[in-house]
């Protein structure tokens, strides 16, 4: 089950065909199939290798740019100009602001792009895998003044006047 899900992911998985039954179409007890000793399993084998970590980060790391390019999502720690050319951080409002478009969540950031580019880009994208933004405006001070914070067993939080 680790393999497979690493593998979907990853983007490592052949595409099912939706109109064939077979036992990956059936609940337990009936057994998946699942490819042992392919290219692909022998990739997602070993978690803790060095060459399982480079698959995992490079793939996360162009899935990470390509979205950042296409759809400017957010949170990201890093904006970029139009068609990547200048990174700059997302740490302020500021400069979520000016990366932010006016364009709706979830489509292209930039109209202009032309659609070879928009294609060609999203055709490179390998399953689901992005890199967490660690940064993402970091110095944006969400407890405004005032609000004085103690750690409560429970919720971890609560207001004392």
């Amino acid at each position: 089950m680790r393999r497979k899900l690493v593998r979907e992911h990853l983007g490592l998985l052949k595409p099912d065909n939706v109109s064939s039954i077979n036992a990956n179409s059936h609940p337990l007890p009936v057994k998946n199939d699942y490819d042992w000793g392919s290219h692909e399993d022998l990739l997602v084998e070993d978690p803790l290798s060095p060459a399982f970590w480079k698959l995992l980060t490079s793939t996360a790391e162009t899935n990470t740019e390509i979205f950042r390019n296409i759809f400017h999502a957010v949170p990201d720690d890093a904006s970029s100009c139009l068609y990547g050319s200048l990174l700059m951080p997302v740490r302020t409002t500021a400069e979520y602001d000016a990366f932010v478009t006016q364009t709706p969540y979830g489509h292209v950031a930039d109209y202009s792009m032309p659609l070879e580019y928009i294609v060609r880009l999203l055709s490179n994208v390998r399953g689901h895998i992005v890199n967490m933004p660690l940064h993402y405006l970091e110095d944006v001070q969400l407890i405004h003044p005032g609000f004085n914070p103690s750690v409560n067993e429970c919720t971890g939080l609560s207001l004392r006047n």
